[in-house]
């Protein structure tokens, strides 16, 4: 049976609905009661008070994805008196930090590393560092205190904003100046990515033009796995150079075209900083 949320949406109607989006499962509970819907500041999928999508920014208008989906993920159902009202958390990034030293020198390489420890749970590390120059003590100030995918934790190095204590999101100011209502990227990421549960379902997902790339991530990982079993140690374990090639955010003049880009963020065309091309030649 499936678990739902209760919400009055901004007319005072009362409805009850699956507590998971049927996008990417993350909890509704979570979500923006904004204009006579719910809306999921995963990727903001919106919906009414009796299941139906009214809005689906992560799909092609001339689709008409939302008017397929509305019953599909989404139990139908009224209620009657009072119910909890939702504002919601919104999922908003801003990855790279600037000292305003130069294009490349004031950014800051992040990362996060999963270490698990049952099948549920894991260990995070969460660090930065700077390829270019060391770290300066604003940097590391900022750092301590929460910044980026960094987040703000407590002696024992627990988050101080977490699961337990809803991510002491503030309601009153996700309705009047936040759309999360929780400070922190990190803390925010991590309130949408555990409100789908210690192991997602993911049958009930229904992806589109946005989520290519988890879709070919997916069956990367599943083909993976099969060869392994059959025997086949994957390419990746032996392809260590190609884990050279990076990714990152840059704000720049809006006439410089890709290339130009990469070159400013990354010091080539491609994004790979190992060196020599001729590494990936094969």
């Amino acid at each position: 049976m499936s678990r739902c949320s209760a919400s009055a949406d901004t007319r005072g109607r009362v409805g009850i609905i699956d507590q998971h989006c049927p996008h990417r499962g993350a909890n509704l509970w979570l979500g923006r009661n904004e204009e006579c819907g719910i809306r999921c500041v995963y990727h903001g999928w919106k919906f009414d008070v009796e299941g139906r999508c009214l809005d689906m920014p992560t799909s092609y208008p001339d689709l008409n994805a939302k008017d397929k989906m509305g019953h599909q993920g989404l139990s139908r159902a009224r209620a009657r008196g009072n119910a909890l009202g939702l504002y919601g958390i919104a999922r908003a990034h801003a990855e790279a930090a600037s000292d305003g030293s130069g294009p490349r020198a004031g950014l800051a390489s992040l990362c996060h590393t999963f270490v698990p420890v049952t099948d549920t749970t894991c260990w995070i590390y969460a660090y930065a560092w700077n390829p270019e120059r060391p770290s300066t003590n604003a940097e590391r100030a900022l750092y301590k205190g929460g910044n980026g995918v960094i987040a703000e934790v407590e002696e024992s190095y627990v988050p101080l904003r977490h699961k337990g204590n809803d991510y002491l999101i503030d309601r009153q100011l996700q309705k009047t100046k936040s759309y999360t209502g929780i400070s922190g990227v990190s803390e925010q990421d991590a309130a949408v990515q555990d409100s789908q549960g210690p192991i997602a379902d993911r049958t009930r997902e229904h992806l589109g033009p946005t989520d290519l790339g988890i879709l070919r991530f997916r069956k990367l990982v599943m083909d993976c796995a099969t060869e392994l079993a059959r025997g086949k140690e994957p390419d990746a374990a032996r392809r260590a150079e190609r884990y050279h090639v990076r990714a990152g955010a840059c704000i720049t003049h809006k006439s410089k075209d890709l290339a130009a880009v990469m070159v400013e963020r990354f010091g080539g065309p491609s994004g790979y900083v190992g060196g020599a091309p001729a590494a990936l030649a094969d």
